[in-house]
């Protein structure tokens, strides 16, 4: 190679050799990185959202399963609940287990359900599930059932409101 084929080297540029100029600066903001960001911000807004709302139904549903003045037998543990709502209905199914015999936990809540806000309105000597309605409202009815021994009772109530008559067969 000669010196003047070097100069004319690094002045010509060969088309096969040589990069191509950067093109003009881009314009505006990046869209895939706006739409990235909005995307994963916005499933996690809906995530956010979602819980919230379900905290605020359990929530609800803790203070209105069962509804505060309703009987609960001293000490008992509540072992579980389901609230369900559909309009001006709602069904509350919530369990018990107590450290007292049947007949402790039976006499409790024949006597409170036969004072204050509630009222004792039938037995099923057949079912053994005990009736009752609130004094104030009889729309809202339910009943409950008691098995157990002389030591252990597990209590199981179902209570319906904006509803007649009975409740399911069973609890």
């Amino acid at each position: 190679m000669k010196n003047n084929d070097a100069a004319n080297f690094e002045t010509a540029p060969d088309s096969v050799n040589s990069i191509p100029p950067p093109g003009p600066p881009r314009q505006g903001p990046p869209i895939g990185l706006i739409l990235g960001l909005t995307g994963t911000g916005g499933c996690l807004g809906l995530i956010a959202l979602v819980v919230f709302l379900a905290v605020l139904f359990f929530r609800g549903a803790l203070e209105k399963c069962p509804p505060k003045d309703f009987p609960v037998y001293s000490g008992a543990q509540q072992t579980d609940f389901s609230y369900e709502t559909s309009g001006a209905t709602s069904s509350c199914l919530v369990g018990w287990e107590s450290d007292a015999s049947s007949s402790e936990v039976s006499t409790f809540y024949e006597n409170s359900l036969n004072t204050g806000a509630w009222q004792l309105v039938r037995k099923d000597s057949e079912s053994g599930l005990w009736y009752f309605q609130r004094r104030t409202d009889g729309s809202t009815i339910g009943r409950i059932g008691f098995s157990g021994d002389a030591t252990q009772t597990r209590i199981e109530a179902e209570i319906l409101t904006g509803q007649s008559p009975e409740p399911s067969a069973s609890p």
